[in-house]
């Protein structure tokens, strides 16, 4: 992953959800901030694989820390999460 810094936007996250991305009819990666506060951000399944991307937006990295993701996956037969993950958001000087 690239290093992140907060206000960054535009990084891809692409997460490994081990099914067929075919089979998703909702994703969302579920983030707990260096804060605590936790929200959600609406992930797309990338068709043909088995990953699901998001695109760092606008307000997403606005603390400097370790963020906490786990992936929510629905198929409509099925609904689970993944293993949590971390990655750190630098500060800007």
């Amino acid at each position: 992953m690239n290093t992140l810094y907060v206000g960054d936007v535009g990084t891809k996250l692409i997460i490994d959800i081990g099914i067929s991305a075919d089979d998703v009819t909702e994703a969302k990666i579920i983030v707990k901030k260096p804060n605590g506060s936790i929200v959600e951000w609406n992930a797309l399944p990338i068709s043909g694989t088995q990953t699901v991307e998001y695109i760092i937006q606008n307000g997403d990295l606005d603390l400097a820390g370790k963020y906490t993701i786990q992936v929510y996956i629905d198929t409509g037969s099925w609904q689970g999460h993944g293993t949590p993950d971390t990655f750190f958001v630098n500060p800007i000087i």
